[in-house]
């Protein structure tokens, strides 16, 4: 079949391949890589969606008419795989701007004086993130673990191997591939793009500095939005404040909580008792059912209070009816960020800012959360044994008897697009690393095994050196305002390693 939208077949008669996308009474759309034709027919609702077409139109002054179908191959709706949805040529958009993405990103990179490289997927396992690797292995091949190649989580070690061998300022499109079942959603896959960006003789400072750029053109790109708004916070700072790092900071005076004489007061799901006492005391009012909006199902504390939960559906609820439930004077909002789709709650948020504030909200905030502790595995956990948080690679910073690393996270509208850290160069401070992050003996044994080549490779003169690892995929969705990553990648996988099926 032809893959060009029209072909002349005589001045006014025309041969026109695609797929149907869209049906109406007396038009059907066709759609294919080149674009989008209505066609007007009677006969359109004889037409399913996803059917290819092959047809010949004439055209009139009001438009393209059909005279004949030449072939048509209908769409099994049962086996209606999720890459159909292609068929449309609104998805095929998302595509396209992700193309004009990456475009961006070479053009951004090539002005600052970096080098596109392309570092191999198969590499010793390095485990650096905590979930499991996964293998690639022979039936003919008997290997020991130690001897396994696997799947990269991130190119952490061969970006550092580049640095140490004089690439020292390069960037690439990385395939990773993160076992992580149990944890999946909307905004993770088990294989995913990683823009990974590397600076040699570089510090955190100006690797936030390139990132804010490189965010901040992006966004003028594609959403004409200037000069977003950039926070930087303390890990510890945030734990104290909010609980957790993965604030939206647009929302942030609402969020701490912070009392202010307003009817409303919003606080997030993971508030404790004492705190809700104090702000109950200052409104000098009841926290009940009828006055408290929550999204999770029975929210308790103690024998104190008992919120239930009034039911809501925030993918569906409108705008207006989210309004009134405010006016009726509701002194408090519990949003549960983990239990509900983050474009609902940014629509929450965003109206319940409007309410108790009556401020315009930021389309895009950047916040940058630093100085990681040092993590130490998950004893009661198994899959933890011997997976090391990322930090172990970060350059040690001692305060107060704490050990920190030189590292942060990116956070784009409370949603983590990156983790980046100076690196250690210092060979012994680096086995120091290991040691503080190992259990036992044997397990400092294993993992000095583990990281032996890296070990050496900090022997030939390795310099100080910046990293930072941005979910692609993340960002196209951010840039799209998509809640769900699959929309943009092709045959997504599930948590077994499955291609997901059915729209």
């Amino acid at each position: 079949m032809n893959r060009t939208l029209i072909t002349s077949v005589s001045e006014d008669i025309h041969r026109v391949c695609g797929f149907v996308s869209e049906i109406d009474r007396s038009t059907f759309t066709l759609s294919d890589i080149s674009g989008d034709l209505i066609v007007i027919s009677k006969a359109a609702s004889a037409l399913s969606i996803g059917d290819a077409v092959d047809c010949v139109v004439f055209r009139t002054l009001d438009g393209y008419h059909l005279r004949k179908i030449n072939e048509r191959y209908f769409s099994k709706k049962e086996k209606f795989y999720k890459i159909n949805r292609f068929r449309r040529n609104s998805e095929k958009e998302l595509l396209r701007n992700k193309m004009r993405l990456e475009q961006v990103t070479r053009d951004f990179f090539k002005k600052n004086f970096f080098l596109e490289v392309d570092y191999p997927i198969l590499w010793r396992d390095v485990s650096e993130y905590g979930q499991q690797s996964l293998k690639v292995s022979c039936d003919e091949i008997d290997l020991k673990d130690s001897e396994y190649l696997t799947l990269n989580q991130s190119p952490v070690t061969q970006s550092m191997i580049g640095i140490s061998g004089g690439l020292d300022r390069v960037f690439q499109f990385a395939k990773c591939f993160r076992w992580e079942e149990e944890s999946l959603d909307n905004l993770r896959l088990l294989e995913f793009t990683q823009l990974s960006i590397v600076l040699g003789f570089s510090n955190l400072t100006e690797g936030e500095t390139i990132v804010n750029s490189y965010l901040t053109s992006l966004m003028e790109t594609f959403r004409r939005t200037y000069d977003p708004e950039v926070t930087y916070v303390d890990f510890d700072e945030m734990i104290k404040r909010y609980s957790r790092d993965n604030v939206d900071m647009r929302y942030s005076s609402i969020l701490t909580p912070t009392i202010e004489n307003k009817i409303y007061v919003v606080f997030p799901f993971y508030i404790n008792e004492r705190k809700l006492d104090s702000i109950v005391k200052l409104y000098d009012k009841e926290v009940t059912t009828e006055t408290c909006l929550g999204v999770n199902e029975v929210f308790s504390f103690g024998e104190s209070y008992h919120i239930k939960k009034v039911k809501l559906y925030l993918e569906s609820i409108s705008d207006e009816e989210l309004r009134a439930y405010f006016s009726k004077g509701f002194s408090a909002v519990v949003t549960n960020h983990a239990d509900i789709n983050f474009r609902s709650l940014d629509k929450l948020n965003k109206i319940v800012f409007d309410s108790m504030l009556g401020a315009p909200v930021y389309d895009f905030k950047i916040n940058w959360v630093r100085k990681y502790p040092l993590l130490k595995n998950n004893f009661n956990d198994e899959k933890y044994l011997n997976h090391l948080s990322r930090n172990i690679f970060g350059k040690l910073i001692e305060e107060n008897g704490k050990y920190y690393t030189d590292s942060h996270d990116c956070y784009l509208n409370g949603i983590e697009i990156g983790t980046g850290s100076v690196f250690e160069e210092n060979k012994n401070k680096f086995v120091k690393n290991i040691f503080l992050s190992s259990f036992s003996k044997d397990n400092f044994k294993y993992l000095m095994d583990k990281y032996e080549n890296y070990i050496e490779m900090l022997e030939n003169s390795m310099p100080r050196s910046y990293l930072i690892g941005l979910g692609f995929d993340r960002l196209i969705c951010l840039l799209n305002d998509l809640d769900d990553i699959k929309r943009i990648v092709l045959l997504p996988k599930d948590g077994d390693g499955t291609t997901y099926k059915n729209i």
